[in-house]
């Protein structure tokens, strides 16, 4: 499905692009930043076979995927597929269902928040980008994760 609303985001002056999208529109976009040699970065929440292409021949750096809970299959299927490193971002609207639940007393909010990030990099995250950076280091040094 061609979703219209997939930002692009260009620094002209270090000549570096994010992409965000998938599917043919990110695709136009994509060949078209490369032809005047950006950098690009894909934020994709699907992967289509010209962005696995263009990462096999070094034009595309880093690959993220966010919502980071919603796509985990999404990070498996690149970490299947490509050599890049694979960014996910823990969207606010993630960490906001944590913290609420967690505050009404419905989940163990650091259990919760400890087995979200392993599934992330389980599914083959290499970067995490999350409102809870202090406490998963937090975690990781106590042992909890890791």
């Amino acid at each position: 499905m061609d979703k219209r609303y997939f930002p692009i985001f260009v620094d002209p002056d270090g000549r570096k692009a994010v992409v965000i999208g998938g599917g043919n529109i990110a695709e136009r976009r994509i060949k078209t930043l490369l032809m005047f040699d950006f950098e690009v970065t894909a934020a994709a929440p699907e992967v289509t076979e010209t962005i696995a292409e263009l990462a096999s021949a070094g034009k595309i750096r880093l690959n993220m995927v966010k919502p980071a809970l919603s796509y985990l299959d999404v990070i498996k299927e690149l970490s299947y597929n490509t050599d890049l490193p694979i960014a996910t971002y823990s969207v606010s609207g993630e960490y906001a269902m944590i913290k609420s639940a967690g505050k009404a007393g419905l989940i163990d909010e650091y259990g919760i928040m400890c087995e979200s990030t392993t599934s992330m990099f389980r599914a083959g995250a290499d970067i995490l980008i999350t409102y809870f950076a202090k406490e998963i280091a937090d975690a990781i040094q106590r042992g909890d994760i890791g």
